[in-house]
């Protein structure tokens, strides 16, 4: 939804830079730890350990309208109340005219 989108892309960008900061913080540690093999299969078992979560626990959108999204993974916590539209987008005092 657009109401959250601000939100949403700033706390990506964030963690993506967070992210890179880390790993080029820790990779030559651990290079000089583990090795360059030992480093290599830390990450695939990290990539492993994600896409099993993301594959088992997230479930598949394809297809799916925006409009059933609340139906897929329940209704948003936290939305903005202080307006009462219809179904049409209308606000009340839209409607009243």
């Amino acid at each position: 939804p657009m109401d959250v989108k601000e939100k949403a892309m700033s706390i990506s960008v964030g963690s993506q830079w967070l992210a890179n900061f880390l790993i080029a913080f820790l990779v030559p540690q651990q290079v000089s730890l583990l090795g360059l093999d030992g480093t290599f299969f830390f990450y695939a078992v990290c990539l492993l350990i994600i896409f099993s979560i993301v594959f088992f626990c997230i479930p598949e959108t394809k297809g799916v309208e925006m409009q059933d999204m609340d139906n897929l993974f329940g209704p948003r916590l936290g939305a903005d109340s202080t307006t009462s539209g219809d179904e049409s987008g209308n606000t009340s005092s839209e409607t009243e005219e």
